[in-house]
């Protein structure tokens, strides 16, 4: 719906291929989709020519976007409120243990959280290093990398996903899952998990 409404704005006729594209779909799942919206008056079909098809927002369908979008950003208030505190935790205890830098690696829901708290406690911060850097920073002692993953070494299992890092053996780098971090888990678990190297779990 929002493809079909960025495209209102600009006053273009969109067809159900362009909207499969832009959202990623297949174009069967693409019709499925339309056809409940337009159930749903949500959407309006409307005929330019034998075959060609333009569809436009109704004011219901505006309203589910405005709808959808206010939950969403509820949502991520009220999870970046939770965390934020266990954050913040998280990198001041790497501080008082003498860590410089704190890198994190996979998806980046929580960055800016970890970047706050970096900050605050006069830590170093990056976000998904790649190359030179990426290898320079799992060649340092004072560095945890805070990895997006599965405990027990689950993730060798699974293929990897775009945003997926796979720790190595061989860092000097120190690493914790987020999931340590993110859920209740008491401090000597964190600090534990901070001093494991890879491969030990």
């Amino acid at each position: 719906m929002e493809t079909i409404y960025s495209k209102q704005g600009e006053n273009a006729a969109v067809s159900q291929r362009e909207l499969a594209g832009e959202a990623g779909l297949s174009l069967g799942m693409t019709n499925a989709l339309l056809r409940r919206f337009a159930e749903r008056g949500w959407i309006k079909l409307l005929r330019l020519s034998g075959k060609s098809l333009s569809y436009i927002l109704t004011p219901g369908g505006m309203e589910e976007i405005l709808r959808r979008s206010i939950a969403y950003f509820s949502r991520a208030a009220r999870s970046a409120s939770l965390y934020r505190d266990k954050i913040d935790d998280f990198v001041r205890g790497l501080a008082q243990r003498g860590f410089s830098t704190l890198v994190l690696s996979g998806p980046g829901e929580y960055d800016f959280l970890f970047d706050y708290s970096c900050v605050r406690h006069n830590l170093q911060f990056y976000k998904n290093p790649q190359g030179a850097r990426l290898e320079g920073l799992l060649a340092e002692e004072d560095v945890v990398f805070v990895v997006a993953g599965f405990p027990g070494g689950r993730e060798k299992e699974i293929k990897p996903a775009k945003n997926f890092f796979c720790f190595p053996e061989n860092a000097k780098a120190s690493r914790v899952l987020l999931s340590r971090i993110l859920l209740d888990m008491d401090e000597e678990d964190i600090d534990t998990a901070v001093e494991k190297k890879a491969g030990t779990w």
